[in-house]
Formats: structure tokens, sequence, C-alpha cells
């Protein structure tokens, strides 16, 4: 097996719409808090096309860059697969959303040759290195789930047993870690792949630039192997409704007098608390990367669907894709969506024998991806983000309809083999 691996930095030098950015976070953009990154690995199995992994520090990656990305690459569209880390301090690169923030033209103008150039770089072949894959599993125990049922509502309007957006230490999560590294042949890492479920929201610091955790995260692996260059890319996972454990503390004395009718809220996080919880979460990675162990498997292989969106959701305007990547025992599986944490375990129990990198945010997500139960709850998940989301209404089908999606990408190793 052979492995290039590239990162570019992709901050924006003035102000940009963010993706997500509502109310006050739409005011004059305060500059860069922490630098927004690009990341490309592509593998080479023998004697056969490479397959490209992209990672994006954007809140959904888009249709334009997906399209940019496929045309500089020049390979089939199954092996090539883009994730964006889902940061909520991201320029916005989807331009079908409007609610949720448009695109600077001069931006996405930039940033297309960027990438493109970028992908042309790291499929040269010269650049490829033979390399030993290493994976290392654990748990990261630093989310909570943030669907809660509450008897009284106090917001703009009274409201009565509704499930809101609040921490529920009872509620589903998935810690489940999950870390690759290509190794040349020196010892020195080529590049990372890492994987963990958790919404990147909460960062201190509004109308600023910032990877968030996956940011922290790049940086401490850097440190740790010594190579402050090193490519590092994180893979979200079905964090559609987990965020970080450290912002359920309320700091402002207007929310601490609305937790008290309420019950407990979340907050963003002080600039000590970000740095403590998140810090925290990356000598875990570093613990899982420590203990990796090689893989002698040089197999590489691909699978992408496209689901026509009317399937899942009214009023998408592009397909819903499925995706997964092999390598050796590993699978990476992708779904168009944010889906909930729910369908983690689901998805892996559809293949057991395999080690499973569940990831969401992938091309041109349509939403949220609730599971039925979650759908009956209500809820933002649950279907009250699709007027933000352009959409008109999600399908009573569509927790069956979305494992058929992940079945239909996920056969069985021991079948490819036959």
């Amino acid at each position: 097996m052979k492995a290039s691996a590239i990162s570019v930095d992709i901050s924006p030098d003035g102000q940009v719409p963010l993706g997500a950015a509502t109310g006050a976070d739409r005011a004059t953009w305060l500059g860069i808090s922490e630098p927004i990154e690009a990341t490309f690995l592509a593998i080479w199995p023998d004697g056969e096309q490479p397959v490209l992994i992209v990672s994006l520090d954007l809140l959904y990656p888009g249709r334009i860059l997906r399209a940019a990305i496929e045309r500089a690459a020049d390979l089939a569209p199954e092996r090539i697969f883009v994730a964006a880390t889902h940061t909520h301090r991201a320029p916005m690169t989807d331009d079908t959303k409007p609610r949720l923030g448009m695109p600077d033209s001069q931006y996405m103008q930039w940033l297309v040759a960027k990438v493109g150039d970028a992908t042309r770089d790291v499929l040269d072949p010269a650049r490829a290195v033979d390399v030993t894959m290493r994976v290392g599993t654990g748990f990261a125990e630093h989310s909570i789930n943030r669907r809660l049922r509450k008897k009284v509502v106090v917001g703009r309007r009274f409201r009565v047993n509704e499930v809101v957006m609040a921490p529920n230490p009872s509620g589903e999560t998935d810690e489940t870690l999950g870390v690759i590294a290509f190794v040349a042949d020196g010892g020195e890492p080529v590049g990372v792949i890492w994987n963990y479920a958790c919404h990147p929201v909460g960062f201190p610091h509004l109308n600023t630039i910032a990877a968030h955790y996956p940011g922290v995260v790049r940086d401490a692996l850097r440190a740790h192997v010594g190579n402050s260059e090193l490519p590092v890319a994180f893979l979200q996972g079905f964090s559609g409704d987990t965020r970080p454990s450290a912002s359920t503390k309320v700091h402002s004395a207007r929310r601490r007098l609305r937790q008290l009718v309420m019950g407990r809220l979340f907050d963003d996080m002080t600039e000590h608390a970000y740095l403590e919880w998140a810090g925290s979460l990356a000598v875990r990675v570093k613990e899982v990367f420590d203990r990796a162990e090689d893989r002698m498997s040089d197999v590489v292989r691909a699978r992408r669907v496209e689901r026509v969106s009317a399937d899942f959701v009214k009023g998408a305007k592009e397909p819903v894709v499925f995706h997964s990547v092999d390598l050796a025992d590993v699978t990476l599986v992708g779904i168009s969506g944010e889906a909930v944490s729910g369908y983690a375990a689901r998805v892996r129990a559809l293949v057991p024998s395999r080690i499973i990198f569940c990831v969401g945010c992938i091309d041109h997500p349509f939403g949220y991806v609730p599971t039925a139960r979650i759908l009956a709850e209500g809820g933002y998940e649950g279907g009250g983000f699709c007027g933000a989301f352009g959409l008109e209404s999600l399908n009573a089908s569509i927790e069956s309809d979305v494992m058929a999606g992940f079945a239909s990408v996920l056969s069985s190793y021991e079948n490819q083999q036959a």
C-alpha cells in the first residue's frame, strides 16, 4: 500500500457568511480564532487506482466543492470520499440553504481553485510512499445528548411538554473513537484519520473562524509526533443529537434565570472550559493513536449509492448519498446528512466482523437524519429543522429507507472476497 497526504489552510482573508450563524452570530466578522484546513489523503492499493479521502473544516462540503474535487481528481465518484468536520465557525459553502447562510462568491472561487490544486497534488503518484496502516479504537466520553423533553419551555412563546435542546445525561451518544495512521517505513506518519461523533458547537468566540475541537486535536497530534505539518483528517460521526459535554454549564445571569424555570440548558463554553474539554479529548485521541496496531491487508474498496431524495424528505434538491470505503479491516461509511447517534450501533451491526467508522456530513447533506423514535417525538432533529433547511417534511419511513441505504454499501467483507 502507498499513500500521500496534504493539508492546506482554507481560512478566508476577510468577512464571509458563516455556516449556520444566526442572530448575533451574523454580526461583524471578528477575524480568525483558529485556522481552518482542508486535508487530502490518497491511498494506492497495489495495481489499482487510488482512493481519495477529503476532510474539510466546514459546516458541509456542498455540491460545488464536491464537483470541483471530482473534476480535479478524474476518478470514479465512488473513489472520492468527501466529508466536513461540521464546525459551525467556518464559511458557508452550501449554496442551497440560504437561511443557514449563502456562500461568498469570491471566497468560493478561491476555494474551488485551492482544493482543485491540492487534489491534483496529492494524487501525483510521485508523492506516494510505501506505508503500513495502523488502527486503534477506544472511547472518548466527551459528548452529551442534546434532546430532552421538558414540561415547561420559556422562550418566544410559552410551551409545555416539548422536546428541546437541553442536556440529557441519560440520552444516547456514540462515544466510539477511531484512529487510522499511515506510517512510512521509517516510522514517520504520512497522514492520520480520526473519527468521533460530537457537534462542534459552543465555541467561545462568536463571529470568528475556528476549526473547533478538530483543530485542537490536530495540533496535539502534530506536536505528539514532532511534525507541525502532519495532515490530520477528522471524519465527523453520527452526531446529529450530541454536543460537547462541557457546554452544559450556563454562564450568563439571564440564562441562569431561565434555567431556574426550565431546568438545565446549554451555553457557549468559556475559553478555559473549551481548551480544557478539547485538550482532554486530544489526550484520548493520542492514547488511541499510540496503541494502534498494524494491519497487513492491502484491501481498498469503495461503494457509493445515490438515492432519490424524495424517498427520505420532501423539498431536497440533491440525492441522498451513501458511501463506504474499505481499508484493510476498517470501513468508513457515510451519509449525506446529520445522522443521529442512534444509527451508529445499528450500522455497525450490519457488518460486525469489521471496524466501522460512522461518518455524517458527507457531500451535500440535506439536513438531520432522525430515527423513527425521534421523528415521532418531534423537536428540532425530529423535523423542526426543515424550515431552516428549505425543506417541507420528513417521510415517515425515513429510518427503514436510511438503513436500506446503508445496507446497500455495506455488503460483508466475506462476500466481497467471494
